[in-house]
């Protein structure tokens, strides 16, 4: 398709009942360019609509729950379903979405008894979570540890 010059733009968009002259649309944000120099437009997402198969979650969702076995796994998985649940009763969405949910949480299970959960770059296993959970239990802090420890050596 050739480029049309201003003269044969003007006429056709006076066939289609168009005023040349007329300013033209303004988006509603500025558009950006990526490193392509393609224009990129930004589409706001919402979680509670977006398609299940869209979703991707972060380990970091999982920060506070320590423990995903019994109710702890409960409450993580009613966590992170309140963020993305349908707004109304969407049954096959949210079956999907539990489904997503629970494979999820299934991975970083696995992940972290086999030490391959990696937060703060320290690779923790089971047992060494399960001593780090005792002594947060007893309310034992850094400094504490390090005087007992020095009296063991």
């Amino acid at each position: 398709m050739a480029t049309k010059t201003e003269a044969e733009r003007n006429k056709f968009l006076s066939s289609l009942g168009l005023n040349p002259d007329a300013p033209a649309l303004k988006a509603d944000k500025p558009a950006k360019k990526d490193k392509k120099n393609e224009t990129v437009v930004e589409i706001p997402v919402d979680a509670h609509t977006m398609p299940v198969s869209d979703i991707e979650f972060d380990e970091s969702l999982l920060d506070d729950f320590p423990d995903l076995t019994g109710v702890n796994y409960k409450a993580a998985s009613e966590h992170i379903f309140a963020m993305y649940r349908s707004v109304g009763r969407d049954r096959d969405r949210n079956g999907l979405l539990h489904r997503k949910i629970t494979e999820f949480i299934g991975q970083v299970k696995r992940s972290r008894k086999t030490g391959g959960f990696v937060k703060d770059k320290i690779k923790a296993t089971e047992e060494q979570r399960e001593i780090a959970n005792v002594l947060a239990a007893h309310n034992v802090t850094v400094d504490e540890l390090a005087e007992l420890l020095k009296g063991k050596g």
